[in-house]
């Protein structure tokens, strides 16, 4: 991430998306209300410190339903990523992405 940009949270991200999309048409908030108030409450939850740790278990299931609703909403962004030279697309995405958090190496043990 550049120095010049100040990070937000999932829940604002997700609000500027909505708002945008409503002002391009492409979503109704009163026919898709309870979805946009479902994907705000999981962006909540994904923006309360420790997360994606729960409990000490790793949460693997919030992010993949919040792209779902994003998803329905028709905001989430078609990533057109091709497999890297050893095949993976994870390990292509981490590298255009710098990986998580911007450093490199495994995310097994960033528990804060």
């Amino acid at each position: 991430m550049s120095d010049d940009v100040k990070p937000i949270s999932v829940r604002e991200s997700f609000d500027k998306s909505v708002r945008a999309a409503v002002r391009a048409g492409l979503i109704k908030k009163l026919d898709q209300g309870a979805l946009i108030d479902a994907a705000r409450k999981v962006a909540d939850y994904m923006d309360t410190p420790g997360w994606p740790y729960v409990d000490e278990k790793l949460d693997t299931v919030t992010a993949g339903t919040f792209l779902k609703y994003c998803d329905s909403l028709g905001i989430t962004p078609k990533l057109d990523v091709k497999p890297n030279k050893d095949g993976s697309k994870l390990a292509r995405i981490k590298e255009l992405d710098g990986g998580l958090n911007g450093k490199s190496g495994s995310s097994r043990n960033r528990r804060k």
